[in-house]
């Protein structure tokens, strides 16, 4: 059920997502755990 409301709601999943990885570069989250989360996935 979760993608269907992501897919629902693409444009506020899309933020949503880029807020996350704004939040975890500024509180210093290791590059690498970033780096696994930089494609929004369903």
């Amino acid at each position: 059920m979760p993608s269907r409301i992501i897919s629902i709601n693409m444009g506020t999943a899309k933020e949503m997502h880029q807020l996350l990885l704004k939040f975890m570069r500024y509180s210093s989250v290791s590059q690498h755990l970033i780096d696994t989360r930089l494609e929004l996935k369903m």
